[in-house]
Formats: C-alpha cells, sequence, structure tokens
C-alpha cells in the first residue's frame, strides 16, 4: 500500500513494466516526488543519497496526459501512466491499492478523477487538489499532434525547466548526480533545409544528431551551432505530407517548437525520422 515518507512523498512497492511489453514487469520501489515534479522508481527502498541510489526509471509529472485502469492489459490489478513518449503499466497487489495509486498519481499531474468509492461520483475540485508548498500547475497543449502538459505558474506563465529529466541527468533528492554521458555518437549528419520560425523562410543547414542532442550550422566546417536541442526535449518525428507544395518533409515536435525540415530525397526524410525515434528510444 502507498505509505508517506518524511519528506511528503507517496511511496511503496509496485511491479512495474520498464520496457513496455505488458508481459515483463519488475518489482520496483516507486516514489512520487511533487516538489520535484517527478515519478522515480528504484530496485529497492533508497536508504540514503549515494550511487547506488540511481533510479531505474523516471517519469516528468509534466509529460502525464493521463492515468487510468489498464482495462485492456493481461494482466490484473494494472494501471497505466499515459506520457506523449510511450505509456507505462503498473501493476498492484489488489483492487484497494490500485485506485490509490491511481487517484495519488492524477492528483500529483492536476488531472482529476471521479473517485470510485465514491457513489456520488463527485469530483475533487482543482483547488482543493493543489498542494499548499506548489506554486505551479500544468497546461495541456497539442504540439505536432502530440498531448504534451507544460509545467506553468498559477498565473499562466510556462516555467522553463532548469534540470533536463532524462535518464542521463537526474536531480536526486538528497544530491544532484549526472550519469555517464554516453550521447557523444553521432546517428545521422547530412544537409537539408529547415524554415525559419519568425520570417517563415528557408536555408540550407547541416544538421547533426546524437544519441543526446540534436543540432544544426550554418556549414558542415562550423564548430558551433545555431542551436542545439537536447534528445529529452524531443516528443516527436514524422513524415509531414499536409504542407505543400514541399515535399520529402520532416516534422520535429519539441518541448516549445515545431520545426520543418526539408531533405533532399524521400528516403532521406524517413532515415531522418527513424534516426530521431531511435535517439528518442536510447534516451527514454
Amino acid at each position: 500500500m502507498p505509505e508517506v515518507d518524511g519528506q511528503n512523498r507517496h511511496c511503496g512497492y509496485l511491479d512495474i513494466d520498464e520496457m513496455d511489453t505488458k508481459k515483463k514487469f519488475q518489482h520496483r520501489y516507486l516514489i512520487v516526488d511533487r516538489k520535484k515534479g517527478l515519478i522515480q522508481w528504484f530496485i529497492d527502498k533508497p536508504m540514503k543519497a549515494s550511487d547506488e541510489d540511481k533510479p531505474c526509471g523516471i517519469i516528468n509529472i509534466g509529460y502525464i496526459t493521463k492515468v487510468d485502469v489498464a482495462s485492456k492489459a493481461k494482466v490484473s490489478y494494472c494501471f497505466v501512466i499515459n506520457t506523449p513518449f510511450r505509456p507505462y503499466y503498473v501493476q498492484t497487489i489488489n483492487q484497494v491499492e490500485l485506485e490509490e495509486w491511481v487517484e495519488i498519481i492524477n492528483d500529483a499531474s492536476k488531472i482529476t478523477t471521479p473517485n470510485s468509492r465514491d457513489p456520488t461520483g463527485s469530483q475533487t475540485s482543482l483547488d482543493a487538489s493543489i498542494d499548499p508548498e506548489q506554486t505551479f500547475t500544468y497546461r495541456t497543449e497539442i504540439v505536432g499532434g502530440v498531448v504534451v502538459k507544460k509545467k506553468c505558474t498559477l498565473d499562466g506563465q510556462v516555467v522553463k525547466q532548469d534540470e533536463p529529466t532524462s535518464p542521463t541527468s537526474l536531480t536526486h533528492p538528497d544530491q544532484h548526480f549526472q550519469f555517464p554521458n554516453v550521447g557523444s555518437k553521432i546517428i545521422k549528419q547530412g544537409w537539408a533545409i529547415k524554415q525559419g520560425h519568425v520570417r517563415k523562410n528557408w536555408k540550407r543547414r547541416y544538421f547533426i544528431l546524437k544519441q543526446d542532442r540534436f543540432a544544426y550550422y550554418k556549414s558542415d566546417q562550423d564548430k558551433e551551432p545555431i542551436r542545439s536541442i537536447p534528445i529529452n526535449e524531443i516528443l516527436a518525428a514524422r513524415a509531414e505530407d499536409e504542407m505543400k507544395p514541399r515535399d520529402n518533409l520532416l516534422l520535429l515536435a519539441t518541448t516549445d517548437k515545431i520545426y520543418y525540415i526539408q531533405a533532399e530525397t524521400e528516403d532521406d526524410m524517413y532515415e531522418w525520422v527513424d534516426a530521431f525515434c531511435n535517439a528518442i528510444n536510447i534516451n527514454r
């Protein structure tokens, strides 16, 4: 059953499908940390801040779009945490525990749902669900056809995340540490044409996609990029066939912008789509 620790975080042991197979669940200790806006899980209950307490997985609460009972799962007492990247299936030991965890995580992500144990079916009000120590809420937007929840202040201003929340860089409750950087390998590089965000003109740029970030340059000889984007800020990449008359067009959705990139050939465009999908999967 979920418990509350000394830092006012909901914690407990659950079985989590880490590889998104809905077949192999791992027994993990899960922590819902509202203050940091993170859900993390560990092999065992962390006893102190140390390298041995690195989380096995992490979810940015701001990316959660819905938490609900996984009615199509073939295991009992299972719920699903939906994000733009992938669903996370979690199994509890009984129905009561399942309902409690769904309510806790929905409340943390500011999604209010009817309490199934309340015969009136009434919903918890938004004001009642706000943590007094928490000074932000979330806003749902559609970015490149992807549902995204952005952290905002109570007056509606989008909060810029200071720390990336991918597995390559995490903030521990008691100390800051970084996993070894494994993102130096180049996945794909080459010339393409990108649409500007202000004048909407198209310019030829040199693109380099690595395991941990994506950057574009004025020239393949330049050392400093025009812009560099961490992979954990990329939400989706797909072929864009609705924007005419441009052919071989790629749509790249990030947490704050939509990029339109025209490849030289159709094959090259699909290679970029596959490369971005691989990079996103590596950083899950």
